[in-house]
């Protein structure tokens, strides 16, 4: 097993690679489509989950969820859940201890949506605690992409308006790619807690 260094600066970052993701990305946008696409959500033990929201500029304004992605190891789902509302096979998979959900600062995200239905979720993995307990003092999804695979993505999207009619392809494209960087970042980290299991640490 490779180590892996522990920190790294913005600096340091910014001179990495960027990563995007360019795989299949499903954006649903509809009930009928969130109906069509429970058939992929059956054999998947581990997925990356994000979400986001319509930023917010004055105080006391507050939105709900706009996106809920989440990415299995080849493709990544997108819900605009204003139009979806949150499936009742989504909300299986977010209670299902034997499937593992893993995000940066998840447990937040699955606060906020629980705007959308009542649940109790299990098996939620926040990766920046899960980095924490094996050493790693930089955390985050920009800083662990960085120094778990030499990567580094871009977080120029993140303030965009996620409640536009239509998506452009670049806010497609950050969403997609931070699912699945969460799942790759988890893939990653309990390879590393696996190895320090085996070794007694």
């Amino acid at each position: 097993m490779p180590e892996y260094r522990k920190a790294i600066t913005k600096e340091e970052v910014n001179t990495l690679p960027i990563y995007r993701f360019t795989g299949r990305v499903h954006l649903i946008s509809s009930v009928e489509a969130a109906e069509k696409a429970e058939s992929f959500f059956t054999e998947e033990k581990i997925y990356g989950l994000d979400t986001e929201t319509k930023p917010v500029f004055k105080k006391g304004v507050f939105h709900p969820v706009s996106l809920l992605q989440i990415a299995n190891e080849e493709e990544v789902f997108i819900f605009r859940l204003k139009r979806t509302g949150l499936p009742d096979y989504i909300i299986s998979l977010l209670e299902n201890k034997n499937i593992v959900k893993a995000g940066i600062d998840l447990l937040r995200d699955i606060k906020e949506l629980g705007d959308y239905a009542s649940f109790n979720a299990q098996s939620i993995i926040d990766l920046n605690a899960m980095a924490k307990k094996l050493g790693f003092e930089s955390v985050g999804a920009k800083k662990l992409s960085a120094l778990l695979y030499g990567q580094r993505i871009s977080k120029s999207q993140q303030t965009s308006n996620w409640e536009t009619p239509i998506l452009s392809k670049e806010q497609i494209t950050y969403a997609a790619t931070d699912a699945i960087i969460s799942r790759k970042i988890y893939v990653k980290l309990k390879s590393l807690q696996d190895a320090a299991h085996l070794q007694g640490k």
